[in-house]
């Protein structure tokens, strides 16, 4: 193999060689260093399988919201249906308007933080003003993600809200 451990595992085993130590103690040492190593490396591999598993079973959601941003407009469907419930911002992927209930990735701009799902949607709150920026569906204002008031629907799908009486009036319609 060549990654960096055992490259350094090969360097190690080189100097223990090369310098004169006889003896029952050395092949001791050079025998715990050998296994240290190779549980650092089988541990290493075991915790890269189980992020690269986590990503794997959280790659739907992810890609699916993404592609329902895609698709959506900058601005609200005039046809959606149904009931918001107010929930929190840093829950929330304010790239592609989808309420995932755990904490997302804090992007700071300007003094506010807004909040992406990914390291792509991080670059694109930093870089894009547009992304940062929604229109309320009451009173079709422009509203900063970072200060809104955020309605999801049950799928997920948020509104961004300028005020909670905007918010409660969206749920009374």
């Amino acid at each position: 193999m060549s990654t960096p451990l055992f490259s350094s595992l090969s360097r190690s085993l080189s100097r223990w060689f090369r310098t004169p130590a006889p003896g029952f103690a050395s092949a001791v040492a050079v025998t715990a260093l050998v296994a240290s190593m190779a549980l650092t490396a089988c541990n290493a591999d075991s915790r890269t399988a189980q992020t690269a598993q986590a990503a794997q079973q959280a790659a739907p959601a992810h890609d699916a919201a993404h592609a329902t941003a895609a698709a959506s407009p900058a601005e609200p469907a005039a046809s959606a249906q149904g009931t918001v419930t107010l929930v929190e911002t840093d829950k929330v992927c304010m790239v592609n308007d989808q309420y995932f209930g755990t904490a997302q990735i804090p992007v700071e701009v300007n003094g506010k933080t807004y909040y992406g799902c990914c390291e792509g949607c991080k670059a694109t709150l930093a870089e894009d003003a547009t992304a940062r920026m929604a229109v309320d569906p009451v009173s079709r204002k422009p509203v900063d993600k970072a200060v809104a008031h955020i309605g999801a629907f049950p799928n997920g799908q948020v509104l961004y809200f300028e005020s909670a009486a905007n918010l409660a009036a969206w749920n009374k319609r």
